[in-house]
């Protein structure tokens, strides 16, 4: 961003980035801009409080664990698993959950190329659902990036051709989990027989 010019006139920045006179713009789309920039320092300030949230309850968690952990004479990993806590009345719980997000390393190369063999050799012998279900899997969605669970599809069929059973070993090593995040989770209830309701945090579920 091109730092506002030195000018006791107010300037307004352009989305290419010049500053101009505030006075040549409309009134109404300066109250705009004002309004929306308002709001999102707001979204900003919030969201940063919300991460700081999220890392203070995972932080007390831990402590807890920790505690746990050390009353049996062990110790923790790293590694953050899901849990999940409830208060003495049974009207409170904090759950906290791990979603990994997966996707395939180079070993997945030898494995389309393995299945390609071996789709040729079986030549008219091959089922023709499996083919479609093989092209399928290695088509390349809009993100530009393979479906996970169509590729682990595939180790489903019973197929004894070694070539297939060495693709789907290296289907199997091919994946690797490429992101790993963590999700906080705190609902309340009146009473025992009662659902349990989540307090939202997420501002476009409030």
């Amino acid at each position: 961003m091109i730092d506002a010019p030195e000018t006791a006139e107010p300037m307004i920045q352009t989305c290419e980035g010049r500053w101009v006179p505030a006075r040549f713009v409309k009134p109404e789309r300066l109250l705009e801009d004002q309004l929306v920039l308002g709001l999102r320092q707001k979204a900003e300030t919030l969201h940063a409080a919300i991460v700081a949230f999220k890392d203070d309850v995972l932080g007390d968690i831990d402590a807890f664990k920790a505690v746990i952990a050390d009353r049996y004479g062990v110790k923790l990993g790293g590694r953050r698993d899901g849990i999940t806590l409830t208060s003495f009345d049974l009207m409170t719980r904090v759950q906290v959950s791990v979603a990994n997000t997966m996707t395939f390393g180079p070993e997945l190369i030898a494995a389309k190329e393995l299945i390609d063999q071996c789709l040729t050799e079986w030549s008219d012998g091959a089922d023709d659902r499996l083919k479609t279900i093989v092209m399928a899997a290695f088509e390349v969605g809009e993100g530009r990036s393979l479906r996970v669970d169509r590729v682990l599809e595939l180790r489903k069929f019973n197929i004894s051709d070694p070539k297939w059973v060495m693709a789907m070993q290296a289907i199997t090593d091919a994946l690797t989990v490429a992101r790993s995040k963590q999700y906080v989770r705190i609902h309340r209830r009146s009473n025992a027989d009662a659902p349990w309701e989540q307090i939202v945090l997420d501002v476009s579920r409030a």
